[in-house]
This record gives structure tokens, sequence and C-alpha cells, in this order.
């Protein structure tokens, strides 16, 4: 009970109205750090299209790649893979969870709940009495003007869209192995976007060189590009989305992209296996193709070592991202989640400045509504229970839980709200 309470309490200043009663928490908490004051956050910006405080120098690359991987990168003129933190030898593919190597979970996190699976046996386990850090993630203000379709004003836009089009253009890039693409293009259709869905070739040589010249004309002649669920390549080599993150680091691909963001004010959504591309590329959290540096964001293999499919709730953290127009903070939603590699993992600086520069989106929340790292509610042990991340801009959002997989008549056994309209609130920036 008392590790529960020192827990839960740096929980209350959330939801006070959602907190537990004063005989389990006590009084509100702070930060988590072992002289109880509230920890320093590295950068001020939480504002909507301001720069966030990331360093651009290049750290340590990740473990060995698989096998082929050295040949597609040479072709594909491919940068570094990302991050493997505190990475462990690979195990077989009949032997530990997915034939994956393990990070470490990151110091500020609590021993899970007594519910929760222990943590692997290759992982140490912190104290059980470190609280997890406040999150901010507030209530729903007591009125909040709507627009005319019954949706708070979207927030204002980091630059003017020139050339505006009553159907914007949604490229989605689907590479072999990913199985969400038809989904998310009626995602598309259905708000009013025109989606296209651009299948990357890479049967031979002959094949990718033509595919990274239309991927990169594709990219020019759209408004949004998503990068959908699934498990490209298998999630080979030695690990999800790196098959993507290749592709999107060829000098050409990656030139289309900088454009994209920088100068055409386009829009990027990755979800599920796109999350893990857009984290391997930078895209998340810096906002552009970048290489990884020590102690930056990856998605691990979930904490109970094996696939999990189910509905989870997530509560929305910041509401700035022109992909979250539609949604108000505080809110939550119902929808399912479908992978084996979610565990978000970053070290406790960078969390610090995702928070500070609020680029925290949404979170895995428990049946009270408050964060939580007891599984099932958090299926993967993501730290900070962190399911959806933006840019500093809000123009790139990444997350786990399957949105496309959501409408009419589809999950009619599961409670909850279901109606978190991603798809609508991106079309809708370029038709205002």
């Amino acid at each position: 009970d008392e590790a529960v309470a020192a827990w839960s309490a740096p929980l209350g200043d959330i939801f006070p109205e959602r907190s537990r009663g004063a005989g389990e928490s006590g009084e509100p908490g702070v930060q988590s750090g072992e002289s109880g004051e509230p920890g320093e956050s590295g950068a001020q910006s939480g504002k909507f299209g301001e720069p966030c405080e990331f360093s651009e120098q290049s750290g340590k690359s990740g473990g060995p790649a698989g096998p082929g991987a050295g040949a597609l990168a040479a072709l594909l003129g491919g940068g570094a893979s990302e991050p493997n933190p505190q990475a462990q030898p690979p195990q077989p593919r009949g032997g530990g969870p997915l034939g994956r190597s393990q990070p470490a979970p990151p110091a500020p996190l609590p021993m899970p709940l007594a519910s929760q699976p222990m943590p692997l046996a290759s992982q140490p386990a912190p104290s059980a009495s470190q609280p997890m850090p406040p999150v901010p993630l507030p209530m729903p203000p007591a009125s909040q003007p709507e627009s005319a379709g019954g949706h708070p004003p979207q927030p204002e836009r980091a630059s003017a869209t020139p050339g505006r089009r009553a159907r914007p253009r949604a490229l989605i890039v689907t590479m072999p192995g990913n199985n969400c693409e038809y989904e998310s293009a009626y995602a598309f259709e259905r708000a009013g976007a025109l989606a296209e869905i651009f299948v990357v070739r890479n049967l031979t040589s002959l094949d990718i060189s033509r595919t990274v010249a239309e991927l990169a004309a594709g990219i020019a002649g759209s408004n949004i590009v998503m990068l959908p669920g699934g498990f490209s390549a298998g999630d080979e080599p030695d690990g999800s989305a790196k098959f993507t993150a290749m592709f999107f680091r060829n000098e050409r691909v990656r030139e289309a992209v900088t454009e994209f963001l920088a100068a055409r004010d386009g829009l990027m959504l990755g979800i599920c296996n796109g999350f893990q591309a857009l984290v391997k590329l930078g895209l998340l959290p810096f906002g552009r193709i970048a290489d990884p540096e020590e102690g930056s964001p990856t998605l691990a293999v979930n904490r109970i070592g094996r696939y999990v499919s189910r509905a989870v709730r997530v509560a929305v953290c910041k509401n700035s991202s022109p992909w979250l127009s539609f949604a108000r903070e505080g809110d939550i939603y119902t929808f399912p989640v479908a992978h084996g590699e979610g565990r978000f993992y970053a070290d406790g600086a960078c969390l610090e400045r995702l928070r500070a520069n609020g680029q925290l989106a949404t979170l895995y929340v428990g049946p009270d509504g408050l964060p939580t790292m007891d599984e099932p509610h958090n299926p993967n042990g993501s730290a900070w229970a962190i399911e959806g991340l933006t840019s500093p801009d809000g123009r790139v959002f990444g997350k786990m839980g399957h949105i496309e997989r959501t409408g009419k008549d589809l999950l009619k056994n599961i409670g909850g709200d279901m109606g978190f309209d991603a798809f609508g609130a991106g079309v809708r920036y370029f038709r205002d």
C-alpha cells in the first residue's frame, strides 16, 4: 500500500477531480527525485510552432543489422540506425521474446504494480519506492468555444499553406509487410481527402531505384504523408521499421521530406509500425530526419515479452497539434492496439524535454482516467505511459493505437468513446 501511495500521489495534480481519495495518497506529490524537489526541465517552449532544444550531435548507433542490411543500406544511401540503449545480445528465434534484444527501463520508472508481470530477467528492476513523474494531463476547461461543426477551434498554424485544396492529397507509403493501408486510405477518404496507396517495390535494384524516384515525386505532390501499421519487411533487419527508415534516409527521399515539412507545411502521420519508423528516423521527436544520438527515444519489445492485441484507453495530454484539433485536453478515447514492439523508451533528460516542449500527445490511462504503468492498461510498459508523440511544431504525429480500425458497427462489444478523429482533423487543416 505504501508503494502504491508513493507512486500514485504525484498523479493527483493531473486530474484533481479524478484523483484517488486522501486515504490512499494524501497530499499531492512532487516530481520524481531523491531530494523531493521538483525537477528542472531543460527547455522553455511548450507552444505550438516553437522549436525543441535537442542536441543535433550524433551519438552511438544501435546493434548489428541483420542479413542483407548492409547491401540494402548501401543501395539506398541510408544513414545510421536507431540507438539501442543498454542492448543485450540478441536471442535466437526460438528463445527469448520475439528474438529481440531488450533495452533497460528508464531510471524514473517505478517497479510494476502487483498486477503486472515481473520485468524480464535481462532487465534490472528499479526501486519500488520511486514514483512515476507527474505528466501534464489537465482537466478539460469548464467551457471552450466551439466551431459550427461542434469541435474546438483549430490552433494557429505554423505557417500559411500555399495552394489549399478542396480535397487534400494523402500519400500512404506502404512497405512490404505493412497491412493497414486500406483501412488508412478509407479513413482519409471518409474524412474528405484523396488517398493514394503508394507501394514500395524492392524485388530488384531497378525496382528500388524507380521507387525512390516515384516516392520523392509523390511526396512533392501531396499534402499529407502517412506511414501505416503492420510489420514492414517482417520487422527485419533486427527490429521494427528499420527497413522503412532505410528508404527514407535515401538522399532523394530525405530531401523531399525536408522540403515537404520545412517549406510546404505538410503533415505526417505514423500509426504503430509507422510510429516506430518516425521515431527511428528522428522525425519524432525532432521534426526532421536526423541521425540518432545516445539517449534518443526508441520503441522496444513489450515488457511482457510478446505480441499484444487488445483495446486500450488513451487520454489527450496536449491538443496543440493539427492532428489533435478535434480533441480537448483530458478527453479519453478507446481504440485497439496490436504490436510486439510498442514500449516507448527514452532517458530521463529526454522525457523531461518532451514534457517541457508539450510534445507528449496521448497517454495510456486506467479505469480511473489517470496515466498508469499498470498492465494491461499500459499494454507495453511505455515510459511515462506515453502512447503518442508530436514534433515540436505539432505537424508530425505518431501513435501506437489503431484509430483507423474504428468506425460504425466495429468493436460494438467494447465500451468507450472511439471518436478519435485525427484523420478528419488533418484534412480540415488544409480545407479551412
